[in-house]
This record gives C-alpha cells, structure tokens and sequence, in this order.
C-alpha cells in the first residue's frame, strides 16, 4: 500500500508504509497456514517481498508458528539487522529457517527449487501490479498470494491494461475487505479507499460467487484479553468448522506466544 500518494504521488524508493499489526493478524487469521506440497520432504516455504520492519513475519510466527522456511525482501538496507532480529538463531521461537534479502527490488529476485507455498504482504501500490505477477511466477502451483492493496485494485482501467489481463489469466480467488480504513502513515491518516486482502491461488480456478467479503480488525480490549472483532467470512467450509468461523485466543499475544484456535 502506498506512502502519501493521495498527497501527489510517490516515487517508487520512498513507497513505504506501516502495516497496522491488527490488521495484519485479522489478514493472517482468514488464511489457512502455508503447506508443502504432500509428500513433499521439505518444510512449507513463505516469501515476504517488502518486508519492512518485519510485522508479517511476527504476525505469522504467532498465528501459524515456527516450522517455517521464510524468505524476506526489503529494498531499504537499514532494515537488515531488525529483520533478522526478529528470529535469531537458536532460539526455540525463531523460525526454522529465516532468509533475510535487503537492498534489492523483489522484481530481481530469482528462486529455483519448485516455489513457494505463500507469498504474503503489503506491497507498494505503485507498483502493485509487477510485485502481484512476480509473486505468481515465485508460487509453486496452487500455493497462495495473498496482497494487501487498495480495494479499486479490483477494477481493470481499459480493454489492454496490464491488470485486466492479469485477472483474466489468475483471477483472485477470495476478497476480503477491511471494515475500517486503517493507517498506514503513522500520522494517524488513511487512504481516500478502503485497504483489501487479495488471494490467489496459483492454476487454481476461482469461485464464480464474486462475493466481496468484509472483516474487522480493530483489537478492542475485553479485560486483559484483545480480541478480534466478528470477522465475518463465508467459507466456514474451508475451515472445517461448524457452526461459523472459529474463535481465537489473542491472549497470548501479550506474552509473544502463538494464538490458539478454539
């Protein structure tokens, strides 16, 4: 999502934002966690193509835990040290494996070794359209891209625009769109439109309901205990679940733990 382009726009370089950590759990939680492919003798691999100051990467070793081969890209070095920071090794909290890339474009990087199973993150809308096709060709078939971007990324400009071809090639598997506008500036501003989770899955053919899903995900405080407020999804099925979404615990997140699902 971008920096301040509703002020005149960007330049790519300085397209940086703050992902709110609420709404990158509420993000995390209507998502399945990333799988290898069965049979596959390798640990699940997740690619984060911006980084930034590493809240996807703590978000998701909260939700999803730790048996994880992450990659992360930022292109600011500065964020090197606290990326890696964030899973030392050695310790029993830290990803199992944890790549940390800084300095370059994610449109650069290169993988070879069958793909990943999930790419996930907030990308810089200006150039939204370049990271959402490179993360396609990254993703093993039927892994998951899951990008945070303006809710209008949803609407084509023309007959020959690049996104339109995009869509028609990889249509989005599932919309989800955030009830409140959140800030990404940390001046306590939002966009002029509303932020939306879009998954793909790659060579998989996509539900033909079009529903635009919406979720909340401002954490409110019930005593000590911050809980999530009714994400309403319409795929409990995908869930395996009775009777609606499942619960979760977001307790432990007080003490750095990982999330249980009730």
């Amino acid at each position: 999502m971008s920096a301040k382009n509703r002020a005149g726009g960007s330049s790519p370089d300085l397209d940086v934002c703050l992902t709110p950590y609420p709404l990158a759990l509420a993000c995390c939680l209507l998502l399945e966690a990333p799988t290898a492919p069965e049979g596959a003798p390798r640990l699940p691999r997740v690619l984060e193509p911006s980084a930034g100051d590493g809240v996807w990467l703590q978000v998701m070793r909260a939700v999803y835990g730790t048996e994880f081969d992450v990659t992360a890209i930022e292109l600011r070095n500065e964020c090197h040290e606290r990326l890696v920071g964030l899973s030392p090794p050695g310790d029993p909290e830290s990803f199992t494996a944890l790549r940390v890339i800084t300095g370059r474009r994610f449109q650069s990087f290169m993988e070879r070794g069958g793909g990943f199973d999930m790419v996930i993150g907030n990308p810089p809308y200006t150039e939204a359209d370049a990271f959402v096709e490179h993360s396609l060709f990254l993703t093993r078939p039927g892994g998951v891209i899951a990008m945070l971007l303006r809710l209008n990324y949803r609407a084509p400009r023309g007959k020959g625009d690049r996104r339109r071809r995009l869509f028609k090639k990889n249509p989005a598997w599932r919309y989800y769109t955030a009830e409140d506008r959140p800030s990404f500036y940390g001046d306590g501003a939002t966009d002029a439109t509303e932020a939306c989770l879009f998954v793909f899955r790659k060579g998989v053919q996509a539900p033909d309901d079009g529903i635009l899903r919406t979720f909340a995900w401002r954490v409110s405080t019930r005593g000590l205990e911050p809980v999530i407020e009714d994400i309403q999804d319409i795929h409990a099925a995908d869930w395996s679940t009775q009777g609606g979404m499942p619960r979760w615990d977001l307790s432990a997140l007080l003490s750095g733990g990982q999330i249980e699902r009730r």
